[in-house]
């Protein structure tokens, strides 16, 4: 009896023992430590995965794709409306344009224009000449260049000598017997630098023609203006503050005014979806001679001249010179001067 009390109680000692072991605040709970380590894990900052953007598409080239050797009639080829004004070709060519981007892919050029791709002055920006009036401005009959038909002769003496011999083409006769042509009142540019030479006249009848100039990559584009709305009109489409600001596809748009001896210069600097750092200067003033004149240059992406425009608000006749291959500036436009054809 007494042994089987003994091993009794030698169980219940072992189980005491084992009870305090279990419960001894020495030892590592298994589980406690497990949820702590999970908590951390879950608190610590993970480094966001680097997802690589695509590459931005941009323009590369903007250019006429139609044969060099076609033959397109002398219309207008309104493709664009803009801010008011129409921009148009002188010849159906706008389904020949193609925009190309970097990816290799290619574009129609009216198509990118309705996506906001590009805009009027990256066509420019790619040596593109464009065109730009009211629609008010088209319906009268238009300034040289933009009709229905247009002559074309080697200089203006020539012109002159076919009209008043009666020695027209007749195509050239018929444009004549239907505006005429007051030879008396033609015009002509001097003042130009040495080397300039006249090498084409554009005459679309009546006293709307323009007379070109060229020396070696620099040409001139003299075209004299007989009534104010004429004039009115080749001002309308001068790129100036104004016009600038009331473009909406203009990005960053940007006007500085620089120091000048004589009236206001100032530069306009923005970017298009497609090309940035476009620069336009724009400097207006009145000579000594009490003529005002503005002369605008243009610069592209790349900081080339593209283009640039001479006003002159002569009071007989004021005039227009468009140049390019050069930035014209005020002390050229000072000396070139208008007379009669001698």
């Amino acid at each position: 009896m007494n042994g089987l009390r003994n091993e009794i109680l030698i169980l219940c000692l072992v189980l005491c023992l084992c009870s305090c072991r279990n419960t001894c605040p020495n030892e590592p709970d298994t589980a406690k430590t497990t949820d702590v380590l999970s908590a951390e894990t879950v608190n610590v900052p993970v480094e966001p995965e680097t997802i690589p953007t695509a590459e931005e598409i941009t323009v590369t080239d903007i250019r006429n794709t139609a044969p060099p050797d076609m033959d397109f009639p002398d219309e207008t080829d309104p493709f664009w409306e803009e801010n008011g004004y129409i921009f148009f070709f002188t010849k159906p060519i706008s389904e020949y344009m193609v925009v190309e981007y970097s990816d290799g892919s290619t574009q129609g050029m009216k198509d990118a224009l309705q996506e906001g791709r590009i805009t009027t002055h990256d066509i420019r920006s790619f040596g593109i000449q464009i065109y730009s009036r009211t629609q008010e401005q088209l319906e009268p009959t238009p300034p040289c260049g933009y009709g229905s038909g247009t002559a074309a002769f080697d200089n203006i003496r020539e012109m002159i000598r076919q009209i008043e011999t009666g020695t027209l083409n007749w195509a050239d006769q018929e444009i004549y017997d239907t505006y005429g042509c007051d030879t008396a009142k033609l015009r002509e540019l001097s003042g130009l630098c040495d080397g300039f030479s006249e090498f084409l006249v554009e005459w679309t009848g009546g006293l709307d023609y323009c007379i070109n100039y060229q020396k070696d990559e620099q040409t001139i584009a003299f075209m004299p203006y007989y009534t104010e709305e004429q004039f009115a009109q080749a001002l309308s489409g001068m790129d100036t503050w104004e016009s600038l600001s009331k473009n909406t596809l203009l990005l960053n748009l940007e006007k500085t005014e620089l120091e000048t001896d004589a009236g206001v210069l100032y530069v306009c600097t923005f970017d298009t979806s497609a090309v940035p750092g476009q620069r336009i200067t724009c400097h207006e003033s009145i000579g000594p001679d009490g003529i005002r004149r503005i002369v605008t240059n243009w610069y592209g992406g790349d900081g080339e001249h593209i283009s640039g425009s001479i006003y002159v608000f002569a009071e007989e006749v004021p005039f227009v010179c468009l140049v390019s291959g050069f930035p014209a500036d005020m002390a050229f436009a000072e000396g070139l001067r208008m007379e009669s054809v001698k």
